[in-house]
Order: structure tokens, then C-alpha cells, then sequence
């Protein structure tokens, strides 16, 4: 569900980076946008971690190592952030 989410409000957040004039305004907004969605992530991940430990159950490993791996999906890179701001950024 958080993973849902943290993409619907990325979105959101999103959206008005592409009518700002200067590249710095869209990079600040867009670095924003990222924390946001990487907290909503990381939240789930880091609740799964106590409950194993609370219970001992590796289901709640499982859950985290899967956060964990879609954060790294979700690194930056040029590509994606030019596709999000919609800027060319300088070399």
C-alpha cells in the first residue's frame, strides 16, 4: 500500500516541476518530490525490521529486503530525472 501511495503522491508532487522556469527551481522541487516518496518507502521497511524482531517471523525480512530493493530501483539517475522535470540538464 505504501508503495502505492508513495508513487501517487511523487506524481502529485511532481506534476507542477515541469512548468518552472529555472533548472535549479525544478531540481530543489524535484529533490522534494524524492524524500517524500523514499520516506514512504523506507517507513514500511523499517516497521517490518521491529516487527521481526518482535516476532521473530522472517516474513517481516522478506518485506523489508523487498523495500529495500525497490528503493534501489528508484536511485536517480540522469535519465530519470530529465524525464520527470522535462529539462535538459548540462552536461
Amino acid at each position: 500500500m505504501a508503495l502505492i501511495t508513495s508513487n501517487m503522491i511523487f506524481k502529485k508532487m511532481a506534476e507542477p516541476i515541469r512548468m518552472t522556469l529555472h533548472l535549479s527551481e525544478k531540481l530543489n522541487q524535484y529533490r522534494s518530490a524524492c524524500t517524500v516518496r523514499y520516506a514512504l518507502v523506507e517507513c514500511p521497511s523499517l516497521f517490518a525490521i521491529i516487527c521481526y524482531y518482535m516476532s521473530g517471523n522472517l516474513f517481516y525480512i522478506f518485506i523489508s529486503g523487498f523495500c529495500i530493493l525497490y528503493l534501489f530501483t528508484l536511485r536517480p539517475t540522469r535519465l530519470k530525472v530529465e524525464m520527470d522535470i522535462q529539462a535538459q540538464l548540462p552536461s
